[in-house]
């Protein structure tokens, strides 16, 4: 579980069944809105499986979490390890639930996570996504966006250990 000031108290358990048609619709959700709102209809199939193969490639240990607020989902979360670290691949917030802080509070857990494994967290953030790239920087991580970048990397040292 994690909270932070302002922040529902937020628990994530692994992704079920019972999950997978909610978190799906979040996901076409988000890849429509992705695409300025223009809905391909049934193209928006062939999106999600190359998304899925993409991540089951390159995350192998990818762990699906839903982020619960009580007894109602209020966002879905992607990790996996990649360079030592552990890596934030996705975060979603429910509709019903953004800018009510669950996204700060998955932060949290994820950092949380991490410093009890000695791991920094990483993520990657397309320049466009305001939204994120302030969310990872208040919740502490080091954004680097250069000029001209399609992508920033954000990341979180969580012991100093760590390099």
């Amino acid at each position: 579980m994690a909270s932070s000031e302002n922040s529902p108290l937020v628990e994530l358990r692994p992704e079920t069944a019972a999950d997978a048609d909610v978190v799906d619709g979040w996901v076409r959700a988000h890849l429509i809105a992705a695409l300025g709102g223009f809905d391909p209809g049934p193209l928006i199939d062939m999106q999600v499986r190359s998304r899925d193969a993409m991540l089951a490639q390159r995350f192998p240990d990818l762990e699906r979490r839903v982020a619960w607020v009580g007894e109602v989902r209020a966002g879905s979360l992607l990790t996996g390890p990649l360079d030592g670290a552990l890596h934030v691949v996705e975060i979603i917030t429910a509709p019903d639930w953004r800018r009510r802080g669950v996204g700060a509070a998955v932060l949290a857990a994820v950092a949380e996570e991490a410093q009890a494994k000695g791991r920094d967290v990483t993520a990657l953030i397309f320049a466009s996504n305001t939204a994120s790239l302030a969310l990872f920087a208040a919740a502490g991580f080091d954004v680097d966006l250069p000029p001209a970048a399609a992508q920033a990397t954000a990341r979180l040292r969580t012991n100093i250990n760590v390099r």
